[in-house]
């Protein structure tokens, strides 16, 4: 056979060769390369569709949000994670919850129109922390006692102490000290500053408005007191302690109003108790007065939020009411595992900050959120959560410059946080 021949039926024993390894092992389809879809997103009928496989998370979001005209804003912290997601015909938020899983915090501003709530804008930030963690905190311990720079306490035979505070525009600490009845007052950083006596009045409530006037809820007889810095009671009106119950705390917005926490008609809620007019504090209006409770808080600016759907859990949903009572922004905002939440008010720049209890690996976890006054995320921080030997009214407060104050009687002493900025 010659040289030819040979090669020749070479070939052909190679191409039949090829033949059945081709049949036995046909060609995979070429693999998405990493940071790309594996399939486009699909948006129709305001419903998503996603078969993606290891793919950028934040080019996901973007995509969703390009596809569904809806602006995604995408925390730093996300950047570089991958998923992998396969689902369809899931509104926004079902379609986020099922790529982020439980592990994440996302925010949905909704805006009105006509009575309809549309998708304006999303929020979509990393997981929060899993411990508490006091990086930004700086913790004054204030010692028990009688003494000038001290907080008085009764341990014989129950457990009174102190459970109200507030803060001036100079973030200066005012504690009511029913015990002593006075208002000791320190400066954040713990420094003494100044006694303010009450005259001896057994103060149950406190509050402090904008001239540095002090409101003092007294229980025999039931009114609230004006006071100077230096314990002059100025004004003093009547109050009605049928709808103004015990335990609510009571608050000054900027335009004079003072809310305090009351029940009618099996409703609970704030209602208004006074006015302050040129410094002075008088009566509301009857109408004003005989006004059912609302729910949630009223902001500095006359703003009220209020939680509208609470699904323990899962999420819960904020209710932005403007001033003119004309309901605007509804932020739904789904959290793993949240049992319980607060609204603790706004600071002077309209943002306002939401106090969470969140169950996770069987410990209780304390969070407070920062929401621009839009409605936009901002950011979180985890508060100890260390429990309290004295009961308290307000363990958590704002002030007007967006510090946030952690206040925590203990056996031994009172603890105060400080927490000196949360950050954008």
């Amino acid at each position: 056979m010659g040289t030819k021949e040979i090669l020749k039926g070479s070939a052909v024993y190679l191409i039949s060769f090829l033949a059945v390894l081709l049949v036995l092992s046909p060609p995979r389809p070429e693999a998405a390369e990493p940071g790309k879809f594996s399939q486009a997103v699909e948006v129709k009928d305001n419903l998503v569709a996603v078969n993606a496989r290891d793919v950028e998370l934040s080019s996901l979001l973007k995509e969703i949000g390009e596809k569904a005209g809806i602006k995604i804003n995408i925390g730093k912290d996300l950047t570089g994670k991958k998923v992998t997601a396969r689902f369809d015909n899931l509104d926004v938020e079902d379609a986020l919850r099922r790529i982020l899983g439980t592990n994440y915090l996302f925010v949905l501003t909704k805006e009105q129109t006509e009575d309809k709530y549309t998708l304006k804008e999303v929020s979509v930030v990393g997981s929060l922390p899993t411990k508490p963690t006091q990086e930004k905190m700086t913790t004054l311990n204030i010692a028990y006692g009688s003494g000038k720079q001290e907080i008085g306490v009764i341990t014989q035979t129950a457990h009174v102490g102190p459970y109200l505070f507030a803060v001036d525009d100079k973030d200066n600490i005012y504690v009511l000290d029913t015990v002593n009845k006075r208002v000791q007052v320190f400066s954040r950083d713990g420094a003494f500053l100044s006694t303010i006596p009450l005259g001896g009045v057994f103060g149950i409530d406190i509050a402090i408005d904008r001239r540095g006037f002090l409101y003092v809820r007294n229980v025999m007889p039931a009114e609230l007191i004006q006071y100077d810095q230096r314990g002059n009671a100025l004004t003093r009106i009547p109050i009605d302690e049928r709808r103004w119950i015990g335990g609510g705390e009571m608050y000054i917005t900027d335009d004079g109003t003072v809310y305090g926490s009351g029940c009618a008609r099996e409703l609970c809620g704030d209602i208004i108790v006074g006015k302050v007019v040129d410094g002075s504090l008088v009566e509301a209006p009857s109408e004003e007065l005989n006004q059912p409770p609302k729910g949630g808080r009223y902001g500095l600016s006359g703003r009220r939020y209020d939680v509208v759907q609470f699904l323990k859990g899962e999420k819960f949903e904020i209710q932005i009411i403007e001033k003119d009572g004309r309901p605007s922004e509804l932020i739904s905002i789904p959290l793993n595992g949240v049992v319980d939440l607060d609204i603790l008010g706004d600071d002077v720049s309209g943002n306002f900050y939401i106090r969470t209890s969140r169950l996770d690996r069987n410990i209780i976890l304390e969070e407070i959120h920062k929401f621009s006054s839009e409605g936009r995320y901002l950011s979180s921080i985890s508060v100890s959560n260390t429990g309290n030997y004295f009961k308290t009214t307000r363990n958590y407060l704002v002030s007007r410059k967006g510090t946030i104050y952690d206040f925590s009687p203990q056996a031994e002493s009172l603890r105060l946080g400080v927490l000196w900025v949360l950050g954008n």
